[in-house]
């Protein structure tokens, strides 16, 4: 198909023609890997399906028709009191559980890596918020004590799982919410598929006010689709309007039909499938194990795999061109880790290429797996591959786990409005950020209006090609 298509008039198909005839296996978002399957055998004759709303058919937005009536029966299925379809992704999710649970302002406790929307959301809703370095850093015993010094704190907002698959039980976290009124909000969107499993490792289960997950991206469902999950009487009634404050009037009832049949596999095929994917995964994670690879051995999602690999000496960037290579796409990369998303729809042979591609690379760099995988020796073995002691600093403050988190000394929304300038990174050292800077994946802001921009965020905006950044005057 390649040959026929006019670059100059259709890039974008001829790109992604283009990748297509690469023939990677894609473990990578979204959750349908590329591969036909008949949980969206429909779309084979996909234009008599593309509409908008008629009479009979209603709107994304209200709570009738055939729209609320499949939302009610994802509801019944996946357990929870109420479900709302999202053509906007867990965007617009989460922009529209901020508004419920902080409308009117406020502050809400960010706690570890965030998603670009949810600041965002921030500017919107003029919300101030307080950040706390990592989950692993959100102690019952901290949050209260944020809560007992502010008294106009709305809700605490974390992710879970987060993008590298690590799952934290929020029981205790959400007992503390209902103490203090206040709501706690969840970024799950790369958790959609864990319904498929045991309540036990679920977030969707473990306590929670509101919930945004993706199903586009680890269920057979259309890129764009996800699901607004509300747990609590006290936003139900106003829940539609929230969506409809910040989505699309033209929402697609390709990607609304496309969440109804994932509803409808995760009910007919989901453990069976995500089962066998589990299974595989395991064999997978022993295989690196052998190979030099470290993992990741708390609570985790049973089908997402996460490399370390730092042993090898070698960084995450070097590690995705190496599995490239191999036909194999990561779902993404930062300095010692990488990152991949199982698909439902993977075969055995896949595993398998996978494994033959685990194993190639740990015997290239195996002779540095009898080294201390310290600081000093990842850089210098690091070097070989061009990577510098810098770089690799940088690679490990990109995940977003900057010392003091960010020194926010205006709201978001105050900074978004002022009059601005733009200097280069260096410069911009001790100055306040007027914009949202976010490399992506994972979508987590480097700077963040209001927030001071310090030397380490200055060296990650570099170290992704960014050499200069707005700042307030």
């Amino acid at each position: 198909m390649g040959d026929s298509i006019d670059k100059s008039r259709f890039p974008l198909l001829y790109t992604v023609d283009e990748y297509i005839k690469k023939d990677r296996i894609r473990m990578h978002t979204p959750g349908h890997g590329g591969r036909q399957n008949n949980a969206l055998a429909i779309f084979n004759d996909i234009l008599k399906y593309d509409i908008t709303e008629l009479d009979g058919l209603e709107s994304l937005y209200s709570d009738m028709g055939a729209i609320a009536a499949s939302e009610r029966y994802a509801a019944e299925v996946l357990g929870v009191k109420k479900l709302l379809y999202s053509t906007g992704g867990s965007t617009l999710c989460i922009q529209a559980m901020l508004y419920l649970a902080a409308g009117k302002g406020g502050r809400v406790i960010f706690a570890g890596g965030l998603h670009k929307s949810a600041i965002n959301a921030c500017i919107l809703l003029d919300i101030t918020p307080v950040f706390i370095k990592s989950l692993d850093d959100l102690t019952c015993m901290k949050a209260e004590a944020i809560l007992r010094e502010y008294n106009d704190v709305k809700a605490i907002y974390i992710t879970n799982p987060d993008y590298y698959g690590r799952i934290y039980n929020t029981a205790e976290l959400y007992e503390l919410c209902c103490n203090y009124n206040i709501s706690l909000l969840v970024d799950g969107a790369h958790g959609a598929h864990l319904s498929c499993f045991d309540k036990s490792i679920n977030p969707l289960y473990m306590g929670a006010s509101m919930t945004a997950q993706s199903a586009h991206k680890t269920l057979p469902a259309l890129t764009g689709g996800a699901w607004l999950c509300i747990h609590e009487d006290r936003y139900l009634h106003n829940a539609k309007y929230a969506m409809s404050m910040f989505g699309s009037t033209s929402p697609s009832y390709l990607i609304m039909l496309s969440l109804e049949l994932a509803v409808n596999w995760i009910k007919d095929h989901g453990k069976e499938s995500f089962s066998r994917i589990s299974d595989e995964c395991s064999y997978v994670k022993a295989k690196a194990l052998q190979y030099g690879f470290e993992v990741y051995n708390g609570i985790s999602d049973p089908a997402r795999i996460t490399l370390n690999t730092s042993r090898l000496g070698i960084s995450g960037e070097v590690a995705a061109g190496l599995f490239r290579d191999c036909g194999i796409e990561p779902e993404m990369y930062d300095g010692n880790n990488i990152v991949f998303i199982l698909s439902a729809f993977l075969k055995h042979n896949d595993f398998e290429r996978f494994k033959s591609a685990i194993c190639f690379i740990g015997e290239k760099y195996s002779v540095y797996t009898s080294l201390q995988p310290d600081f000093k020796v990842k850089n210098r073995l690091g070097k070989a591959c061009g990577i510098t002691d810098k770089n690799t600093e940088i690679y490990e403050e990109k995940a977003f786990s900057y010392g003091k988190y960010i020194d926010m000394q205006m709201s978001p929304r105050e900074a978004s409005l002022l009059d601005f300038e733009e200097v280069g990174c260096e410069a911009a050292c001790g100055r306040i950020a007027a914009e949202i800077i976010c490399p992506c994946p994972p979508g987590t802001p480097i700077t963040i209006p209001g927030g001071i921009i310090d030397k380490r965020a200055s060296a990650a905006l570099k170290s992704c090609g960014i050499f200069t950044v707005k700042v307030v005057k």
